[in-house]
C-alpha cells in the first residue's frame, strides 16, 4: 500500500537536522577551549575549514599532512617522521613540529620549545589539524581531539 499525500502539501520530516562544520567544531572541540588553532583539510588537501592560529595556514603546509597518511614505504616514512611539520601560526614565527607518535590514523607533535603542540588526524573524508599551546598539555589536547574524531568517525 502506498500513502498518497496531496499535491502541494510537504510531508513532515522525522529526519534530525545536521548541523553546520562551524556549529559542530564549536560545540564538539572548540567549546573546551584547549585549542588555539584548528584546520580540516579534504582528502585532496584543500582548505575546508580553520579557525584561529591555522587560519592562515598555506597550501604547501596543508598539503604536508595529507601526505603523511599516503606514504607507500617505510622509507618514505620514516623520512617524514624524521623531517616532521613546519607550521606558521597566525602572527607568529615558523614553528618546526617534532613527530613524537605516530599511527595510521594519528600523528601527534610537539615544538623544538614544547611550547606548542600539533595533532593530526586521518579522518574517512579528510585530515583533521589542531594546534594547541601551553598551557594545554598533549593529554588533554589528545583526549579532547580523540573524542571528537570518534564523532566524525561514526
Amino acid at each position: 500500500m502506498y500513502l498518497q499525500l496531496p499535491i502541494g502539501k510537504v510531508k513532515e520530516s522525522h529526519m534530525a537536522v545536521v548541523p553546520s562544520w562551524d556549529d559542530f567544531a564549536k560545540d564538539h572541540l572548540l567549546h573546551s577551549n584547549l585549542f588555539s588553532g584548528v584546520c580540516l583539510l579534504s582528502k585532496h588537501g584543500d582548505i575546508v575549514y580553520t579557525f584561529g592560529q591555522l587560519h592562515s595556514l598555506t597550501q604547501a603546509e596543508a598539503k604536508q599532512f595529507v601526505e603523511a597518511f599516503s606514504s607507500t614505504s617505510v622509507a618514505a616514512n620514516e623520512a617524514r617522521i624524521q623531517r616532521g611539520f613546519s607550521v606558521t601560526p597566525t602572527g607568529q614565527r615558523t614553528a618546526q613540529f617534532k613527530i613524537y607518535s605516530n599511527t595510521f590514523c594519528n600523528i601527534y607533535c610537539t615544538s623544538s620549545d614544547n611550547r606548542l603542540g600539533l595533532t593530526v588526524n586521518k579522518l574517512p573524508y579528510g585530515v583533521l589539524v589542531c594546534l594547541y599551546s601551553y598551557p594545554t598539555t598533549a593529554a588533554m589536547a589528545v583526549k579532547q581531539v580523540e573524542l571528537f574524531c570518534d564523532k566524525l568517525r561514526l
